[in-house]
């Protein structure tokens, strides 16, 4: 770190406290004059509270100071690593954690500048150095900047390949996926021969290829590479990893451009760019993707791609530890688009069972229950699937021609994709269920206590106004309740 960076951040970390301490202030406490030099008000708090907030200055700068240097330091590895000759992939790779470091960097001078004292305020109930063995804890202490909770992601040395291909493990849970990627991480260092035996027999025992090509044959924009995984599946099963390379990594980044068309509101563009520019548009939108994954398609993944693309076989490789890694990387893929196509309709269908398992089958109590169902699925889900129920017609070719839906709710309901859909639609648009809109943010509002609100819920009320309020009719008495919400809203 450089002399001019160490005196800004011994400025900000460590504030004069000696010159503090030395002030005759007669019966002022020690803990008192800290708290003064902070700046913070802790007018109203309890001895306990005032103590965290010293102990937790104290810890949390400490972690700052490392975090500081350990961003520094790789910064200057970087620098030295970059340098003439080396290949074009590698530098990209270098100039990328170096840029990555250097915003880290920012991000956490920004937070001791402006953010920390309220920090602090926000965590005067908790003694962050009395918890260190206390998991939870310490990740909501790692959430206070995001270097702190994705740490390992900004380290070029970091095994982004084991994360993109085990990430979406078939049938494994959000916290089996961590233990499994580093299972396999640990595994490829220590004994690769192993590594590569067991992800071969896995790949056989789930049958990878055959999920794959069933996933793609019930998927609607995805259906027209049918032929081509079927015939994967039948290069891989029978050995013949040569074609089974030269065509399945060209599907990657076929599937990249359809994930580019998914994501760009369903329009059909050609011009989706070069592989990692793909990779870039798609794993970008969503920060954690981007961190954890980007980095191999973006410096890993082109280079075997060239390979194929100008020579059209791929040499100095084993063929069938290439093949197993292959098949988990367009497992990746067709996993993040399946769960973008389909995961606003798996949140209608749950909220649909719920509703069909009310005993109380009113009109009013299935209304209020819509509501509730439908704000706790806008706590965990992308919003879009209430623009599924705005403007059923927009999607329905989307749902009705996908195989996997059917089937989903064939094996559920009496109902078919469809007619739910229409059903919770016509729900949305009810007299009834903007009724119990309006009533629930009147209880928000009339809420006095802080603590007892729920921004969420307003976010959300929000959201529905927004999207609805413009396609309601005119003058109908539910249009007028809507009017009615949004002025509420507004106050």
């Amino acid at each position: 770190m450089n002399h001019e960076n160490l005196l800004k951040l011994n400025d900000m970390l460590k504030p004069d406290l000696i010159n503090s301490l030395s002030i005759d202030e007669g019966s002022v406490s020690i803990i008192e004059k800290i708290i003064r030099t902070l700046g913070i008000n802790t007018e109203g708090f309890s001895k306990k509270q005032i103590e965290n907030i010293i102990s937790n200055y104290v810890f949390i700068s400490e972690e700052v100071r490392l975090d500081l240097i350990e961003i520094e330091e790789r910064i200057k590895q970087l620098k030295i690593l970059d340098v003439d000759g080396i290949e074009e992939y590698t530098r990209k790779k270098y100039r990328y954690f170096s840029q990555l470091n250097k915003n880290a960097r920012d991000k956490i001078i920004s937070f001791i500048s402006t953010e920390f004292g309220a920090y602090l305020l926000s965590h005067k109930n908790i003694d962050y150095y009395l918890c260190q063995d206390d998991t939870l804890s310490m990740l909501t202490l790692n959430s206070r900047y995001e270097y702190a909770y994705y740490k390992k992601y900004f380290d070029y040395n970091y095994d982004f390949s084991s994360e993109a291909k085990f990430l979406f493990t078939p049938r494994a849970t959000i916290f089996q996926t961590t233990q499994i990627i580093e299972k396999y991480a640990k595994l490829k260092k220590t004994c690769i021969e192993s590594y590569y035996t067991e992800i071969r027999e896995n790949n056989i025992k789930i049958n990878l290829s055959e999920h794959l090509s069933n996933i793609i044959s019930k998927s609607y924009y995805i259906s027209k590479r049918s032929e081509i995984f079927s015939t994967l599946s039948k290069l891989y099963n029978e050995e013949k990893y040569q074609s089974f390379i030269s065509l399945a990594v060209l599907q990657i980044e076929g599937l990249f451009h359809d994930f580019c068309v998914l994501n760009n509101k369903k329009n059909f563009c050609d011009n989706t760019g070069t592989l990692v520019e793909k990779a870039g548009k798609v794993l970008t939108s969503y920060r954690p993707y981007e961190l954890a994954i980007y980095p191999y398609y973006a410096f890993e993944v082109p280079i075997m791609r060239n390979e194929i693309a100008h020579k059209g076989i791929i040499d100095g490789f084993d063929l069938q530890q290439l093949s197993n890694e292959i098949l988990l990387d367009l497992n990746a893929i067709i996993t993040q688009i399946h769960d973008k196509i389909n995961n606003k309709y798996l949140a209608l269908i749950i909220l649909f069972e719920k509703l069909e398992s009310l005993e109380d089958k009113s009109e009013s109590n299935i209304a209020e229950n819509f509501l509730q169902e439908l704000f706790l699925a806008y706590q965990v889900h992308d919003s879009e699937f209430i623009l599924v129920l705005r403007d059923p017609y927009n999607y329905e070719i989307e749902y009705t021609e996908s195989l996997y839906l059917s089937e989903l709710c064939s094996s559920k309901f009496s109902k078919d994709i469809d007619d739910l859909i229409r059903y919770l639609s016509g729900l949305i648009f009810g007299q009834l269920f903007w009724d119990a809109l309006k009533t629930q943010v009147q209880k928000e509002q009339g809420i006095k206590e802080n603590y007892k609100k729920s921004p969420d819920f307003i976010s959300f009320a929000i959201e529905l106004r927004n999207n609805f309020i413009g396609k309601l009719e005119n003058k109908t008495k539910v249009k007028i309740t809507c009017q009615e919400i949004s002025s509420l809203l507004s106050n």
